[in-house]
């Protein structure tokens, strides 16, 4: 699968990226969400989007929610990593649509599990 990584935490960003190349993904890495708005503008072929919530700048949330400006009729799966402990309650509250929330710190494994049934559910047809 192709997936935008944006997490501005070097170390947890280089682990993720490491791991998801090793089994095959193509990660495209953001380490702000100024940098993934960018990266959007020349590339909207991603299958799922792992964004942290809390990141200076643009954050996480408001990223998130201004992808409808990059997809019109299909949009990528949305994985929100944050170690907030009520950051999961904070997406659902904003009204911001994302797929899965992941508490920081995670096991690899369990991404790995949410990507696989995320391929597994995935739709053959899509358009941007």
């Amino acid at each position: 699968m192709k997936i935008l990584l944006i997490d501005d935490d070097m170390i947890i960003h280089k682990v993720i990226n490491h791991n998801l190349t090793e089994e095959g993904h193509t990660v495209y890495s953001a380490m702000s969400g100024e940098q993934a708005q960018k990266f959007l503008q020349l590339e909207r072929d991603v299958d799922v989007i792992i964004c942290d919530m809390m990141m200076p700048g643009i954050s996480g949330s408001e990223f998130i929610d201004h992808l409808k400006n990059y997809y019109s009729k299909w949009m990528p799966s949305v994985i929100v990593i944050s170690s907030l402990d009520e950051g999961n309650e904070l997406m659902k509250r904003s009204g911001i649509k994302f797929n899965y929330f992941i508490h920081k710190p995670f096991e690899m494994s369990y991404l790995t599990g949410v990507l696989e049934h995320i391929m597994n559910s995935k739709k053959p047809n899509r358009q941007n």
